[in-house]
């Protein structure tokens, strides 16, 4: 049925990729403690930031 509703095997791909995210997602949602999921999601920004930050003193090439 998501194969006939668009045109093109690249963008049902597309759609079918985008159910299969929601649905993990609503999976994990369903199967963590809300403070463990956030605590989670908190320690992974952190982490996002740290990498983001280390990228930027390696591009302006200021160093501690």
């Amino acid at each position: 049925m998501i194969l006939t509703t668009k045109k093109g095997m690249d963008r049902a791909s597309s759609d079918v990729g985008l159910i299969f995210t929601v649905y993990k997602l609503r999976r994990i949602f369903n199967l963590v403690r809300p403070e463990m999921l956030k605590e989670y999601l908190r320690a992974i920004l952190c982490r996002i930031l740290a990498i983001s930050d280390l990228d930027l003193l390696q591009k302006t090439g200021q160093y501690f």
